[in-house]
């Protein structure tokens, strides 16, 4: 049932999908999390490049302190295109 409602939001109003869904049984959804760890992880980087640090960040954020570390060294890492 979560994941249906998830899958509605594509669709329905957010509203709407609360009054259909307990708020408690989409946040048990393994997709649900995942879309918040990648929001999550989103504004970790947003704020690295802006300059705080990974302790400020991982607190800000509740990621941990290793997955901040990670999002940091994929920022210092250069792509591929580039030399």
């Amino acid at each position: 049932m979560a994941a249906s409602a998830i899958l509605a939001g594509l669709r329905l109003e957010e509203d709407v999908i609360y009054r259909l869904v307990q708020r408690d049984i989409m946040q048990e959804s393994v997709i649900y999390r995942s879309i918040q760890r990648d929001e999550k992880r989103a504004i970790a980087l947003n704020f690295l490049r802006e300059g705080l640090s990974i302790e400020t960040v991982a607190r800000g954020t509740g990621l941990s302190i290793k997955e901040v570390q990670q999002l940091q060294q994929q920022i210092n890492q250069p792509s591929q295109g580039e030399t």
